[in-house]
């Protein structure tokens, strides 16, 4: 299955609120359209800030993230990336797989040094969180101050210190 990732246009807000509050219930829709109009704001302001969806067609969102970029004294700037969602898949790899990708092209783009996440809680004890964390090791992402993070320009490293090892208990 392939999947558009875009920014978030203004006729998916809504259905990108049903995504949100799927994962996050105690989100409500006023809380969610003012985090938008923080975001347009920002934006509008300059700040390097955004919201991507991933589609499989017109209708449906079955991923998010925001994203934003900052300073950093190793990377001189970091794409950092919050609010990761993903749903509606019966096989979340390819999902995850267009996701990172994206991620990627976007902060390449922007002339970050690193790629910075933050996974919300909900992943931590289920199938999907440890299929997910395939995915970002397999994209030569590391676990680092407990946040995933893969810089640019620097071979890939895998946690426990040996090629391939996504052990749970390699995990520092």
């Amino acid at each position: 299955m392939t999947f558009d990732l875009h920014d978030l246009r203004a006729q998916e807000r809504d259905r990108a609120y049903v995504l949100v509050h799927l994962m996050k219930p105690e989100v409500d829709l006023t809380r969610w359209r003012g985090f938008l109009a923080d975001v347009a704001g920002q934006c509008a302001a300059g700040i390097e800030r955004g919201i991507t969806v991933a589609t499989p067609g017109e209708d449906c969102i079955v991923g998010l993230f925001t994203w934003s970029t900052q300073p950093s004294l190793e990377h001189t700037k970091v794409f950092t990336v919050d609010n990761f969602i993903a749903a509606g898949a019966l096989d979340p790899e390819p999902l995850f797989d267009a996701m990172i990708k994206d991620m990627d092209a976007r902060a390449h783009a922007l002339g970050c040094g690193a790629v910075q996440i933050s996974l919300p809680n909900l992943y931590t004890s289920t199938k999907q969180h440890r299929l997910l964390q395939d995915s970002f090791l397999d994209h030569g992402f590391i676990v680092a101050d407990q946040k995933l993070r893969r810089s640019f320009g620097e071979p890939p490293v895998k946690c426990g210190g040996a090629p391939g090892n996504k052990s749970p208990d390699a995990l520092h």
